[in-house]
């Protein structure tokens, strides 16, 4: 499937969806945590858990659903996927007690993953060569717009409501029928055909491949970790912002949207380590900016932050499933690093931010993007596509 094909379109647009709807589903809890933390009587780090489960349930399934979804079908594990996800963020409207909402979380991390380790797969098999890193962006930018609007939604909704349980579950129902339309709209597969790894091979080829692996785990950790900080950052002095002020800050996405959505353009003439680098610097350095002790740095440097992650996220996420000889299993071991990253940044950023504040969260999230864009430097494939 080329552009110009009578089914590009559609897929574009499906892909676009099944991003929105799977992130969506997966972040909306995270401006509550403060409200939540308060409700449970948790310290940030044990509140953070909230986050962790569902990204440990993708850690988990990513591997034995990428090897399912390569048997039972790309399209059928997108779709079952998502209704697994919708109906355990569903629950999380009705149910009060810790353990059964951490429990729901891991559940719905086992949809999840059936998703994550399918799209880009779908994309790789079902889409020419040379349009693989276009289409994979814009699914990226599905996911950006997804984890800010899951988010905005379910902070917004929580404050008009009076309820963070009404939030989320309100929230559910408004992903749940972009999830329906993502479906409605993704074309038939054509049959799996059997690949030969193109461009970068050899030892080159599963250095660069384990890279890839090492940016989502360094990149996802930093991500997850100081979002997760930043909204206890804004609840407290001296911002004190309410549930909706603080998903507002999850706006910054929207660089990471623009920013996916393009790499894949700029991928073409520009080596892929070169932007590697670059995006990881402009990350850094919205992190330096978010210092000042003002709202506006602290804004710009999210906005920074997401800009740089998402553009090498687009880029080295479709880059792990072209140089694996089953786009599937590269797909799974990407996320799997991915959602590990998460995982472990959700904990370890919290536990700095009770430590020592923000300045605790930048130090630590610098250290680990230094490490990613020197192996980025070294490892990263010189083209995308």
């Amino acid at each position: 499937m080329a552009p110009g094909h009578p089914d590009y379109g559609r897929a574009r647009l499906a892909l676009l969806l099944v991003g929105v709807a799977t992130l969506g589903l997966m972040y909306a809890p995270q401006p509550l945590l403060p409200v939540i933390s308060e409700q449970y009587a948790l310290s940030a780090a044990h509140a953070s858990w909230l986050m962790s489960a569902v990204t440990l349930g993708v850690a988990v399934g990513v591997l034995p659903l990428g090897a399912a979804s390569a048997r039972w079908g790309r399209g059928r594990m997108i779709v079952a996927g998502l209704a697994l996800a919708t109906v355990a963020g569903l629950s999380l409207g009705v149910l009060t007690p810790w353990w059964a909402l951490v429990l729901a979380r891991f559940i719905q991390g086992l949809g999840i993953a059936a998703v994550l380790v399918s799209a880009m797969a779908w994309v790789v098999d079902n889409v020419a060569p040379r349009a693989v890193a276009r289409v994979g962006g814009l699914y990226i930018a599905g996911t950006t717009l997804g984890g800010m609007g899951g988010r905005i939604l379910s902070g917004a909704l929580t404050d008009l409501l009076g309820s963070w349980h009404m939030g989320l579950l309100c929230a559910g129902v408004l992903l749940a029928a972009v999830g329906g339309l993502a479906h409605l709209l993704l074309p038939s597969a054509a049959p799996l055909r059997p690949r030969v790894i193109p461009s970068v091979r050899g030892d080159r080829s599963v250095a660069s491949r384990r890279v890839m692996y090492a940016l989502a785990f360094c990149g996802m950790a930093v991500h997850s970790g100081v979002y997760n900080a930043a909204a206890f950052r804004g609840a407290a002095a001296p911002l004190f912002m309410n549930p909706a002020m603080i998903s507002l800050l999850f706006l910054a996405y929207g660089a990471g949207t623009l920013t996916s959505s393009l790499v894949g353009r700029v991928s073409a003439r520009v080596p892929a380590r070169t932007i590697h680098v670059a995006a990881l610097t402009c990350s850094a350095g919205g992190l330096a900016v978010s210092l000042i002790p003002q709202l506006w740095s602290f804004v710009l440097g999210l906005v920074m932050l997401s800009a740089g992650f998402f553009a090498v996220h687009a880029l080295a996420n479709p880059t792990a499933a072209r140089l694996s000889a089953q786009p599937s299993a590269g797909a799974a071991r990407y996320n799997l690093a991915y959602y590990v990253g998460a995982s472990v940044g959700a904990v370890i950023f919290a536990t700095a931010w009770d430590a020592g504040g923000w300045g605790a969260v930048v130090v630590l999230a610098c250290g680990f993007l230094a490490v990613a864009a020197v192996l980025a430097w070294i490892w990263a494939p010189r083209e995308a596509g």
